[in-house]
């Protein structure tokens, strides 16, 4: 069974709640669960990990990465959770290392390849490479280079060749000159405001204008006021990073359960507060532009 983070966690939580209510679960019929897609925190991993021992399964669940332009995995980890050779103070998981026959790096923006521990792109290459994506060359050209793949994963490899997945390399904004990942803004609320989960994403509206909006997964047992978190977040960026609506859930960001992929196509139920007052806004399409609405409540 494959699933994403996102898609585990929903899964063990509800898992824990029904074996509060004194419900009965057996895992040792499943030999593996395998997180990919998207991964989670070591702390949320072992958190599911013992849930699963814990009522029979021999293993945790395995973690792993793969790509469809070398037509299979890249990498699987089967000893999971927290490890010495963990990167320090990292806020990912692995997924694991390279299976023989694969070669892997981590490059800068210049395409100069960068050190252990070091975040920048991954390259892949492999025997069973692509040859191109039918029918787009210019796609190819951009992509394949030199016999490699340039995937456009956020990536970091470790001393013992472990790798760590941050996310897209587009997933940022350039604020003077200085590159931001929206994965170290999500991860510093995250942590900051003890969340059970964070997400950023850029929303690209007319005229160029690019809106930053945050979903935020409170958890359940925490007495929250929406208006003093939000609030306190804006603060907390500060003016350098200007989120324009933060959308609340408990527990979790959802799932689709179509694509297992976190449901963040959603156009309406961002909240803003500017000025003391609640502001909603949505997002619409005209055509193919997107469109911002903001309301006062």
């Amino acid at each position: 069974t494959i699933c994403t983070g996102a898609f585990w966690e929903i899964f063990f939580r509800e898992v824990e709640s029904r074996i509060a209510e004194g419900a009965k679960f057996d895992f040792s019929f499943a030999d593996s669960f395998i997180m990919g897609g998207a991964g989670t925190t070591p702390e949320k991993l072992e958190w599911m990990n013992r849930i699963r021992t814990d009522n029979g399964a021999e293993a945790g669940i395995f973690s792993g990465y793969g790509l469809s332009e070398i037509f299979g995995v890249l990498s699987v980890d089967q000893l999971h959770a927290r490890r010495e050779h963990m990167l320090s103070g990292c806020p990912v998981i692995d997924v694991g290392i390279p299976i023989p026959g694969f070669e892997v790096s981590v490059h800068d923006q210049n395409g100069k390849e960068l050190s252990y521990g070091e975040r920048g792109e991954l390259w892949v290459s492999s025997p069973t490479l692509m040859h191109g994506y039918y029918g787009k060359k210019e796609l190819t050209d951009q992509v394949l280079i030199d016999g490699k793949v340039h995937t456009g994963d956020l990536c970091a490899i470790d001393a013992d060749g472990f790798i760590y997945v941050y996310g897209r390399m587009k997933n940022h904004i350039t604020i003077n000159d200085e590159i931001i990942y929206l994965f170290d803004i999500a991860n510093d609320i995250r942590t900051h405001f003890s969340l059970a989960d964070c997400m950023v994403e850029k929303k690209d509206v007319v005229n160029g204008q690019t809106d930053i909006v945050m979903y935020l997964a409170v958890p359940r047992d925490s007495d929250v006021n929406e208006k003093d978190l939000l609030e306190s977040m804006d603060d907390y960026l500060g003016p350098k990073i200007v989120i324009n609506g933060y959308k609340l859930f408990l527990d979790a960001i959802p799932v689709n359960p179509a694509t297992i992929k976190p449901r963040t196509n959603d156009l309406d139920g961002f909240v803003k507060y500017i000025d003391g007052k609640k502001n909603t806004i949505s997002y619409e399409y005209s055509g193919s532009e997107l469109r911002s609405i903001v309301r006062t409540d």
